[in-house]
């Protein structure tokens, strides 16, 4: 775990057996319609729906690039300075995930 986040689930996701879409984050709604979500931190953020899956599923994909894959590399790199002690204790690793005006933002450490 790292600050609140386990790395092997974000480097494994898998199929839930109750999914219908075939993609994690992608729920079809009533009005055939697709919604995209991302959850990270226990934190859901809602990215839209769509009128066809192929959109809903880009949408998502851009998603996890931003927030998961920018984690895992942030934590690399704060990982490689935290070797060095005094460094360690005066930085400590931030990463937050905020939807300001209809788009995610990071804010890291």
């Amino acid at each position: 775990m790292v600050d609140g986040t386990c790395i092997e689930f974000i480097n494994s996701q898998k199929l839930k057996r109750n999914n219908t879409s075939g993609a994690c984050g992608i729920y079809k709604l009533k009005n055939n319609k697709y919604r995209a979500s991302i959850g990270f931190k226990g934190k859901r953020f809602d990215l839209g729906t769509y009128s066809n899956f192929e959109s809903a599923l880009e949408t998502r994909r851009e998603a996890e690039e931003l927030v998961y894959q920018t984690f895992i590399i942030a934590y690399e790199q704060w990982n490689l300075k935290a070797a060095d002690l005094v460094w360690f204790q005066k930085n400590p690793f931030i990463f937050e995930v905020n939807k300001v005006n209809g788009k995610l933002q990071i804010k890291r450490s």
